[in-house]
């Protein structure tokens, strides 16, 4: 299996080989005889995504551990991330819903995944005014935004123009809106000190974190 580096923001995959080489890595062919790279699975996704990061990342760990075989290990991964058991995110992370600013906050909650999650210092909950760490998903595991990834993402290309974007926590009571906004980033050195080592190591090294100043709207 080949092992390439923790993507960065934003990063789109390229998988498959070369059309000089049909029919590696999975590549398919239609009836009218043109290649495509296979589709990957999300397991396949979160274990290249694991090979990049730090040894010691729980998610990492839980991939390598045990002695099975691809299949079995594949079956495994598939399992584990839908039961949560799958260390996919930042421990303490709060999972909630971006709104753009003319979007309507829906009356019950998503029935989709939650589109982003913010981490508060000590992995606390969420006050009434809190600054936060913004957390992205990139093949199923989260990361911390880095700046240089702001205008990958609907809501941080926003918040950089000046929009009022809104988070929503995932979970009961529904709705509580946070107004979002950013604030000062934060140099790699001071991660790990103010949110922990599990977001220092999935954050990018040469690049400051984006923080975010999080006001909950009065019902």
């Amino acid at each position: 299996m080949r092992v390439r580096k923790r993507p960065r923001d934003g990063e789109v995959p390229v998988h498959g080989r070369s059309r000089r080489n049909p029919g590696a890595d999975g590549e398919s062919s239609t009836s009218d005889g043109a290649w495509y790279p296979r589709l990957m699975s999300a397991a396949e996704q979160i274990l290249q995504v694991a090979a990049g990061l730090p040894p010691r990342d729980p998610l990492r760990v839980a991939v390598e551990q045990g002695d099975e075989d691809p299949v079995a290990r594949m079956a495994r991964l598939e399992r584990d991330l839908t039961s949560g058991r799958l260390p996919v995110f930042v421990a303490g992370q709060i999972p909630g819903y971006w709104y753009a600013p003319h979007d309507e906050v829906s009356a019950t909650p998503p029935e989709w995944m939650p589109t982003g999650a913010v981490l508060v210092p000590g992995g606390a909950s969420l006050g009434a005014d809190t600054t936060a760490l913004d957390l992205v998903s990139i093949d199923y595991v989260w990361f911390p935004l880095s700046i240089a990834g702001t205008y990958t993402y609907p809501h941080s290309a926003g918040l950089r123009r000046g929009e009022e974007w809104r988070f929503v926590l995932a979970g009961a009571p529904w709705p509580t809106v946070y107004l979002a906004s950013m604030v000062e980033p934060l140099g790699p050195p001071d991660i790990e000190h103010r949110y922990g080592i599990e977001a220092a190591r999935r954050a990018r090294t040469d690049q400051p974190a984006v923080q975010l100043r999080l006001h909950r709207e009065a019902h």
